[in-house]
């Protein structure tokens, strides 16, 4: 099990760069300056080898997740511990800001500065 909890951290940690990037683009740049096109500007710079590779692990690390709370809720009567508070907090987490960013273009136009 401490195993699992070391491999979940090392996945969570190396998704940062894109939930980063992913939550400024989306809730920063677009309350202050409107609408964006997301990702716009790391697929055309040098970071993208740095944040595709992220979104990719940040994937994993939500498909582990998920596996591993799973696996933890069905083998374990006991009650709820830090671990499986943790995995069920990120996967909240990730499952709203995914859909956030999955409905990015319904809810993006209240911030358009040129409606005002």
């Amino acid at each position: 099990m401490r195993r699992a909890i070391i491999v979940w951290i090392c996945l969570a940690i190396g998704s940062v760069p894109f939930l980063i990037d992913s939550a400024y683009e989306a809730y920063v740049l677009t309350a202050m300056r409107g609408p964006q096109m997301l990702f716009f500007v790391v697929s055309h710079t040098s970071l993208a080898l740095i944040v595709w590779p992220s979104a990719l692990i940040y994937a994993a690390s939500l498909v582990y997740a998920a596996v591993m709370l799973l696996v933890v809720m069905l083998r374990s009567k006991a009650p709820p511990g830090r671990f499986k508070l943790g995995l069920g907090l990120y996967l909240a987490i990730s499952t709203l800001h995914c859909g956030l960013l999955s409905t990015y273009d319904q809810w993006s136009p209240i911030f358009d500065q040129r409606s005002l």
